[in-house]
């Protein structure tokens, strides 16, 4: 009797022991990184244990069904929360930075934003929670967030939203960061936890601004240049080769730069001569980056990167009307979303600025080539010293006297 008795206590303790082991087992059957089960979700878990002794008897238990409803929890994490710098700006930038927001709970759920904050002097501009989640404001279907007002679209347990940060970096200091953090609360009301929120945080270093300069040197403004010349003469109905160019210079890529050339009167632009980087534009409107309206040249470019050079060309003729000695000088101008404007240097076109020397009584028919000519006096009587490299074909070394060319010609 002992020895039965003794056997039944060791079935039970071996059954209870198999069926506490299986019950845990159906308890842990879903992995901790495995999205959550949805809120109302039933749960059912019943645990059964066989036994045989040594003498071949078999015993078998079958515990109670115990049945688990999932209450709705809400769970939210905003991302990124950085504590490094991802990325780099510039003072008076207008950037987008991209928070998310994912919900983790076990119900759908939708947000509102209740602090966004970011370093002085920058500002926030605009916030939109990016429905089509592509990372660019698009409106619609975007949505303007505002402050502890607007609420999101709803977002799915496991799902998660973008949400557009648009930034004014305004006069921030070069070589510091810019530290902005986004707040959002959850607005389902049912959860067992209440309403939760989280905060992340981008962090931006502050780099040196766009800057457009001299491709040779960054402390020269670009330059403009007519057959590859500061300056020159020409004559009336003459075309001409004009060049931009430059380079960004700065810390940080140049936005929505803008070339713009406004050619005075006396030229008039060659039309299909417009060229970027030797790829010719059309003068239209349309979709490549120049177009010509009236006297006015533009090229517009969505980007320049950190130490891109940029070639822009085209052609232009000297207007026939103009008088012996005028000069037409010409300057683009170019300027952007984040850099200062600035000016190319000037390129000067004297039209036809000789005297001529020629036979007395020939009405200027015959003209006389290699003859002496200087200017002793100005107007006032005054010897007259001219500085040295600043003349024009044919005597650009400016001296005097000067011996007129094949042509009969000084200058």
């Amino acid at each position: 009797m002992l020895t039965v008795r003794f056997q039944r206590n060791a079935v039970a303790a071996a059954l209870a022991v198999a069926l506490s082991l299986v019950l845990t087992t159906g308890a842990r059957a879903r992995g901790t990184d495995d999205p959550p089960n949805d809120a109302g979700t039933l749960i059912t878990n019943r645990g059964q244990a066989t036994y045989q002794d040594d003498s071949g008897v078999t015993f078998t238990t079958v515990s109670p069904t115990i049945t688990v409803t999932l209450l709705a929890v809400s769970a939210l994490v905003v991302t990124p929360d950085e504590t490094q710098p991802s990325a780099s700006v510039a003072p008076r930038e207008r950037v987008t930075r991209v928070f998310q927001i994912c919900n983790t709970g076990n119900t759908p759920d939708a947000y509102t934003l209740t602090r966004a904050e970011i370093s002085a002097p920058a500002s926030v501009h605009q916030i939109y929670f990016d429905a089509d989640n592509n990372g660019v404001v698009s409106a619609p279907p975007d949505t303007l967030a505002r402050l502890n007002e607007t609420v999101s679209p709803q977002v799915a347990p496991g799902a998660c939203l973008n949400v557009l940060a648009i930034v004014d970096t305004g006069d921030v200091t070069p070589q510091s960061t810019l530290t902005m953090s986004l707040t959002a609360r959850s607005n389902n009301t049912t959860g067992v936890n209440g309403v939760v929120e989280d905060a992340g945080t981008i962090i931006d270093a502050v780099g040196n601004s766009a800057r457009l300069t001299n491709p040779h040197n960054a402390s020269l403004p670009p330059p403009k240049l007519v057959e590859n010349r500061d300056r020159i003469t020409a004559a009336a109905g003459q075309t001409l080769n004009y060049s931009i160019s430059f380079r960004n210079s700065g810390g940080v890529i140049a936005r929505q730069v803008l070339v713009s050339d406004e050619l005075l009167a006396g030229l008039e632009y060659i039309a299909g001569t417009l060229q970027l980087a030797g790829r010719t534009l059309s003068d239209a409107a349309d979709a490549d980056e120049g177009a010509v309206v009236g006297r006015r040249i533009e090229v517009r470019l969505a980007q320049v990167a950190v130490d891109q050079l940029i070639q822009i060309n085209f052609q232009a003729r000297v207007a026939g009307a103009v008088p012996s000695g005028a000069a037409i000088i010409n300057t683009a101008n170019l300027s952007g979303e984040n850099f200062t404007a600035t000016n190319t240097t000037d390129a000067v076109v004297v039209v036809d600025p000789f005297g001529v020397v020629y036979a007395g009584h020939s009405s200027g028919a015959a003209r006389i080539g290699g003859a002496r000519v200087s200017l002793l006096t100005d107007q006032a009587g005054n010897p007259l010293q001219l500085p040295p490299d600043v003349g024009f074909t044919p005597n650009e070394p400016n001296v005097n006297p000067f011996s007129t060319d094949a042509q009969g010609r000084f200058a």
